[in-house]
C-alpha cells in the first residue's frame, strides 16, 4: 500500500477501452477466450441459452451454478447482458 500511495497520481484506468462480451451472443470460443471464464463455464452458458433461451439477468448463471457469485462480481464489469 505504501507503493501505491506513491504511484497513484501517476496511474489512470480508462474503462471505456474495456472490451464487453454480449453474454447471449458470444460463441463459446468466444467466451473462453476471457480469462474469468473457463472452458467449462462457456460451455455451460452456450449449452443455457439453446435449452431455455437469452439470459435475461446475472443472477441465473448463479442460480444454475455455471458461475459463483464471487466470479460474477469480477465479470460484471466485462459482460452485456
Amino acid at each position: 500500500s505504501s507503493c501505491y500511495s506513491k504511484l497513484k497520481e501517476y496511474i489512470t484506468v480508462d474503462t471505456s477501452f474495456i472490451k464487453k462480451l454480449n453474454i447471449n451472443s458470444s460463441t463459446e470460443k468466444e467466451l473462453n477466450l476471457h480469462p474469468y471464464i473457463t472452458s467449462y463455464q462457456a460451455k455451460g452458458i452456450v449449452k443455457y441459452r439453446e435449452l431455455e433461451g437469452p439470459i435475461k439477468r446475472p443472477e441465473t448463471l448463479v442460480d444454475n451454478r455455471i458461475l459463483s457469485s464471487r466470479q460474477l462480481d469480477k465479470l460484471r464489469a466485462y459482460l452485456i447482458w
